[in-house]
Protein backbone atom coordinates (compact mmCIF):
# COMPACT_ATOMS: atom_id res chain seq x y z
CA UNK A 1 0.00 0.00 0.00
CA UNK A 2 1.24 3.49 -0.86
CA UNK A 3 1.49 6.05 1.89
CA UNK A 4 0.92 9.75 1.31
CA UNK A 5 4.62 10.77 1.04
CA UNK A 6 5.18 8.02 -1.54
CA UNK A 7 2.10 9.09 -3.47
CA UNK A 8 3.31 12.69 -3.56
CA UNK A 9 6.71 11.61 -4.89
CA UNK A 10 5.10 9.55 -7.67
CA UNK A 11 2.85 12.42 -8.79
CA UNK A 12 4.11 13.92 -12.05
CA UNK A 13 3.93 17.28 -13.81
CA UNK A 14 0.29 16.98 -14.95
CA UNK A 15 -0.89 16.23 -11.43
CA UNK A 16 1.10 19.16 -10.03
CA UNK A 17 -0.59 21.46 -12.54
CA UNK A 18 -3.98 20.10 -11.60
CA UNK A 19 -3.37 20.82 -7.92
CA UNK A 20 -2.07 24.32 -8.77
CA UNK A 21 -5.18 25.06 -10.79
CA UNK A 22 -7.59 23.89 -8.11
CA UNK A 23 -7.39 26.92 -5.80
CA UNK A 24 -9.69 28.92 -6.39
CA UNK A 25 -10.21 24.97 -2.67
CA UNK A 26 -13.31 23.86 -1.23
CA UNK A 27 -16.14 25.34 0.82
CA UNK A 28 -16.77 22.90 3.68
CA UNK A 29 -15.60 20.02 1.43
CA UNK A 30 -18.67 20.47 -0.74
CA UNK A 31 -18.25 23.51 -2.95
CA UNK A 32 -15.12 24.91 -4.63
CA UNK A 33 -12.83 26.81 -4.28
CA UNK A 34 -10.83 28.79 -1.77
CA UNK A 35 -11.33 32.08 -3.53
CA UNK A 36 -15.10 31.68 -3.61
CA UNK A 37 -15.19 30.47 -0.01
CA UNK A 38 -13.25 33.55 1.02
CA UNK A 39 -15.64 35.87 -0.78
CA UNK A 40 -18.59 34.10 0.83
CA UNK A 41 -16.93 34.54 4.22
CA UNK A 42 -16.50 38.30 3.86
CA UNK A 43 -19.20 38.99 1.27
CA UNK A 44 -20.52 41.99 3.25
CA UNK A 45 -17.11 43.66 3.00
CA UNK A 46 -16.68 42.76 -0.66
CA UNK A 47 -19.99 44.31 -1.70
CA UNK A 48 -19.72 47.40 0.51
CA UNK A 49 -19.17 49.87 -2.41
CA UNK A 50 -22.61 49.07 -3.84
CA UNK A 51 -24.37 50.21 -0.68
CA UNK A 52 -22.93 53.68 -0.26
CA UNK A 53 -25.51 56.40 -0.87
CA UNK A 54 -25.02 60.11 -1.41
CA UNK A 55 -26.80 62.11 1.30
CA UNK A 56 -28.40 65.56 0.73
CA UNK A 57 -25.34 67.12 2.35
CA UNK A 58 -23.11 65.55 -0.29
CA UNK A 59 -21.60 63.00 2.09
CA UNK A 60 -21.41 59.33 1.18
CA UNK A 61 -23.14 57.16 3.80
CA UNK A 62 -23.08 53.38 4.03
CA UNK A 63 -26.48 51.69 4.13
CA UNK A 64 -25.50 48.87 6.50
CA UNK A 65 -28.97 47.33 6.80
CA UNK A 66 -29.34 46.99 3.04
CA UNK A 67 -25.78 45.70 2.70
CA UNK A 68 -26.40 42.96 5.26
CA UNK A 69 -29.61 41.81 3.61
CA UNK A 70 -28.06 41.76 0.14
CA UNK A 71 -24.96 39.93 1.44
CA UNK A 72 -27.08 37.00 2.62
CA UNK A 73 -29.01 37.01 -0.64
CA UNK A 74 -25.85 37.04 -2.78
CA UNK A 75 -24.37 34.14 -0.85
CA UNK A 76 -27.55 32.13 -1.20
CA UNK A 77 -27.73 32.87 -4.93
CA UNK A 78 -24.13 31.75 -5.47
CA UNK A 79 -24.60 28.47 -3.63
CA UNK A 80 -28.04 27.71 -5.13
CA UNK A 81 -26.95 28.36 -8.70
CA UNK A 82 -23.82 26.28 -8.17
CA UNK A 83 -25.75 23.33 -6.77
CA UNK A 84 -28.15 23.40 -9.73
CA UNK A 85 -25.29 23.62 -12.24
CA UNK A 86 -23.43 20.75 -10.57
CA UNK A 87 -26.59 18.62 -10.56
CA UNK A 88 -26.79 19.09 -14.34
CA UNK A 89 -23.09 18.86 -15.23
CA UNK A 90 -22.08 15.92 -13.03
CA UNK A 91 -24.43 13.19 -14.32
CA UNK A 92 -24.22 14.24 -17.99
CA UNK A 93 -20.80 15.68 -18.83
CA UNK A 94 -18.80 13.96 -16.08
CA UNK A 95 -20.45 10.61 -15.34
CA UNK A 96 -21.80 9.81 -18.80
CA UNK A 97 -19.29 11.40 -21.18
CA UNK A 98 -16.33 11.81 -18.78
CA UNK A 99 -15.38 15.21 -20.17
CA UNK A 100 -13.31 16.13 -17.13
CA UNK A 101 -10.63 18.24 -18.80
CA UNK A 102 -12.95 20.25 -21.08
CA UNK A 103 -15.27 21.00 -18.15
CA UNK A 104 -12.34 22.14 -15.98
CA UNK A 105 -10.85 24.38 -18.65
CA UNK A 106 -14.12 25.98 -19.76
CA UNK A 107 -15.31 26.45 -16.17
CA UNK A 108 -12.05 28.10 -15.09
CA UNK A 109 -12.03 30.51 -18.03
CA UNK A 110 -15.66 31.42 -17.37
CA UNK A 111 -14.81 31.86 -13.68
CA UNK A 112 -12.27 34.55 -14.58
CA UNK A 113 -14.86 36.36 -16.70
CA UNK A 114 -17.41 36.02 -13.88
CA UNK A 115 -15.01 37.59 -11.39
CA UNK A 116 -14.34 40.49 -13.77
CA UNK A 117 -18.08 40.97 -14.24
CA UNK A 118 -18.65 40.85 -10.47
CA UNK A 119 -15.97 43.42 -9.74
CA UNK A 120 -17.35 45.71 -12.46
CA UNK A 121 -20.80 45.53 -10.84
CA UNK A 122 -19.52 46.63 -7.42
CA UNK A 123 -20.14 50.32 -7.90
CA UNK A 124 -21.53 52.85 -5.40
CA UNK A 125 -25.23 53.65 -5.70
CA UNK A 126 -25.59 50.97 -8.34
CA UNK A 127 -29.04 51.31 -9.92
CA UNK A 128 -28.96 47.66 -10.93
CA UNK A 129 -28.27 45.53 -7.81
CA UNK A 130 -29.81 42.59 -9.63
CA UNK A 131 -26.81 42.61 -11.99
CA UNK A 132 -24.59 41.97 -8.97
CA UNK A 133 -26.87 39.04 -8.13
CA UNK A 134 -26.45 37.76 -11.69
CA UNK A 135 -22.66 38.00 -11.29
CA UNK A 136 -22.80 35.91 -8.10
CA UNK A 137 -25.06 33.40 -9.84
CA UNK A 138 -22.62 33.03 -12.74
CA UNK A 139 -19.78 32.61 -10.27
CA UNK A 140 -21.64 29.73 -8.63
CA UNK A 141 -22.54 28.13 -11.96
CA UNK A 142 -18.93 28.03 -13.13
CA UNK A 143 -17.04 27.33 -9.88
CA UNK A 144 -19.03 24.61 -8.14
CA UNK A 145 -18.90 22.03 -10.98
CA UNK A 146 -15.11 22.31 -10.66
CA UNK A 147 -15.28 20.23 -7.47
CA UNK A 148 -16.40 16.90 -8.98
CA UNK A 149 -14.52 17.61 -12.23
CA UNK A 150 -11.20 18.25 -10.46
CA UNK A 151 -11.59 15.29 -8.12
CA UNK A 152 -12.39 12.93 -11.00
CA UNK A 153 -9.60 14.31 -13.19
CA UNK A 154 -7.17 13.91 -10.29
CA UNK A 155 -8.21 10.29 -9.77
CA UNK A 156 -7.88 9.59 -13.51
CA UNK A 157 -4.46 11.15 -13.99
CA UNK A 158 -2.89 9.68 -10.83
CA UNK A 159 -4.17 6.14 -11.42
CA UNK A 160 -3.17 3.54 -10.12
CA UNK A 161 -2.57 5.62 -7.00
CA UNK A 162 -5.68 5.43 -4.84
CA UNK A 163 -8.31 8.12 -5.30
CA UNK A 164 -8.01 9.07 -1.64
CA UNK A 165 -4.51 10.45 -2.25
CA UNK A 166 -5.34 12.73 -5.17
CA UNK A 167 -8.57 13.81 -3.49
CA UNK A 168 -6.77 14.51 -0.23
CA UNK A 169 -4.07 16.58 -1.97
CA UNK A 170 -6.60 18.66 -3.87
CA UNK A 171 -8.74 19.28 -0.80
CA UNK A 172 -5.67 20.17 1.28
CA UNK A 173 -4.46 22.62 -1.37
CA UNK A 174 -7.92 24.16 -1.56
CA UNK A 175 -8.23 24.60 2.18
CA UNK A 176 -4.75 26.15 2.49
CA UNK A 177 -5.47 28.63 -0.27
CA UNK A 178 -8.84 29.39 1.26
CA UNK A 179 -7.24 30.32 4.58
CA UNK A 180 -4.57 32.48 2.94
CA UNK A 181 -7.03 34.32 0.70
CA UNK A 182 -9.53 34.84 3.54
CA UNK A 183 -6.77 36.55 5.53
CA UNK A 184 -5.52 38.56 2.55
CA UNK A 185 -8.78 39.95 1.17
CA UNK A 186 -9.77 42.16 4.17
CA UNK A 187 -6.30 43.72 4.14
CA UNK A 188 -6.58 44.40 0.42
CA UNK A 189 -10.02 45.95 0.94
CA UNK A 190 -8.58 48.20 3.65
CA UNK A 191 -5.91 49.44 1.24
CA UNK A 192 -8.66 51.33 -0.55
CA UNK A 193 -11.50 51.66 1.98
CA UNK A 194 -13.14 54.66 0.31
CA UNK A 195 -14.09 52.99 -2.94
CA UNK A 196 -17.11 55.24 -3.23
CA UNK A 197 -14.89 58.27 -3.85
CA UNK A 198 -13.49 56.76 -7.05
CA UNK A 199 -16.22 54.47 -8.39
CA UNK A 200 -14.39 53.62 -11.63
CA UNK A 201 -11.28 52.41 -9.85
CA UNK A 202 -10.23 48.78 -10.18
CA UNK A 203 -9.32 48.20 -6.52
CA UNK A 204 -6.47 46.10 -5.06
CA UNK A 205 -9.05 43.53 -3.97
CA UNK A 206 -10.43 43.30 -7.51
CA UNK A 207 -6.96 43.07 -9.07
CA UNK A 208 -5.93 40.31 -6.64
CA UNK A 209 -9.13 38.33 -7.15
CA UNK A 210 -8.98 38.42 -10.93
CA UNK A 211 -5.23 37.69 -10.92
CA UNK A 212 -5.57 34.61 -8.72
CA UNK A 213 -8.41 33.21 -10.79
CA UNK A 214 -6.42 33.94 -13.98
CA UNK A 215 -3.43 31.98 -12.67
CA UNK A 216 -5.76 29.07 -11.96
CA UNK A 217 -7.17 29.29 -15.49
CA UNK A 218 -3.69 29.31 -17.04
CA UNK A 219 -2.72 26.22 -15.04
CA UNK A 220 -5.93 24.53 -16.19
CA UNK A 221 -5.14 25.27 -19.83
CA UNK A 222 -1.69 23.74 -19.36
CA UNK A 223 -3.09 20.62 -17.67
CA UNK A 224 -3.19 17.65 -20.03
CA UNK A 225 -3.07 14.57 -17.79
CA UNK A 226 -3.96 11.20 -19.26
CA UNK A 227 -7.19 9.45 -18.35
CA UNK A 228 -5.30 6.39 -17.13
CA UNK A 229 -8.21 4.85 -15.30
CA UNK A 230 -10.44 4.95 -18.39
CA UNK A 231 -7.68 3.35 -20.49
CA UNK A 232 -7.23 0.61 -17.90
CA UNK A 233 -10.97 -0.08 -17.84
CA UNK A 234 -11.10 -0.20 -21.63
CA UNK A 235 -8.14 -2.59 -21.77
CA UNK A 236 -9.71 -4.85 -19.13
CA UNK A 237 -13.03 -4.93 -20.99
CA UNK A 238 -11.40 -6.25 -24.20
Amino acid sequence: MLYLPQALLIMSYPQALLIMSYPPGLVNHVVPPGLVSSILTIVAQVIQPVHYRSSPSGQWVKDEATASSWAGMYGGILISSGVIATAVVSPILLDKYRLYKPVIKVAQLCTVLSFIFLMEMLRPSSPYPWLTAVAFALLGVFTMPLLPACLEAGAESTFPIGEEYSTGCLMLAGQLFGVIITIALPHLINLEPNWHLRPMQFTPCAIFTVSVSSVGALCCLAFNGDCKKQKEEAATAK
